[in-house]
């Protein structure tokens, strides 16, 4: 009867350990996607291009954390698009990248960010593409430009293995000054493009 007892126990112990391990496995993950979550919603990019980025940091041997810094700098500068003509809006322009759509909309961040992303990485001297980056993105854009030197970053994006809701093709409404979304134009403003 000890015998079996202790046989019990041990196999008591085990089955919680393996519990508490897929307890916690499961919340590693969850927060993961929590945190994927929050930044898409924070950054108007989307979980997506987020992750792809995350694989791209951690790829370059630098640290998730500087994903914070890089959104918070995308965010920063995609949040002055809202008024037609401005400083940033032109300095995406004289790189090649639209910021409005042919009907005089702003794109999404994730689109501009996507298409940054792709002039960034067809630039082949090292050199002109950390100073192309950091005029784009300021400070952060030195991480990015580290992160990207890692690889295609279409193959960090087919790696992702989720494609979760980001609100990056939500449209801004009201007031327009959202820093985390991007759409139409405020209704206050006039196009005179068009």
């Amino acid at each position: 009867v000890g015998k079996v007892t202790a046989v019990m126990a041990a196999v008591g112990v085990a089955v919680l350990a393996a519990g508490k391990a897929a307890f916690d496995a499961s919340k590693k993950v969850t927060d993961l996607v929590n945190e994927l979550n929050d930044l898409s919603v924070r950054s108007g990019v989307s979980a997506k291009t987020i992750q792809g980025l995350r694989q791209a940091l951690l790829s370059s041997g630098q640290s998730a954390e500087g994903l914070n810094e890089i959104l918070g700098a995308i965010s920063g500068q995609f949040a002055q698009l809202g008024t037609e003509g401005s400083a940033v809006e032109k300095k995406f322009q004289s790189f090649g990248v639209a910021v409005r759509d042919t009907n005089g909309d702003l794109r999404s961040n994730n689109d501009i960010l996507l298409d940054s992303i792709k002039l960034l990485q067809g630039i082949s001297d090292s050199s002109d593409r950390s100073r192309a980056s950091v005029a784009l993105f300021g400070e952060a854009g030195a991480k990015l430009n580290q992160a990207l030197a890692a690889g295609d970053f279409e193959k960090f994006l087919s790696r992702t293995r989720t494609n979760m809701p980001g609100s990056a093709n939500r449209k801004v409404t009201g007031s327009g000054t959202s820093s985390s979304i991007v759409g139409k134009k405020p209704e206050a403003k006039t196009n005179t493009r068009r």
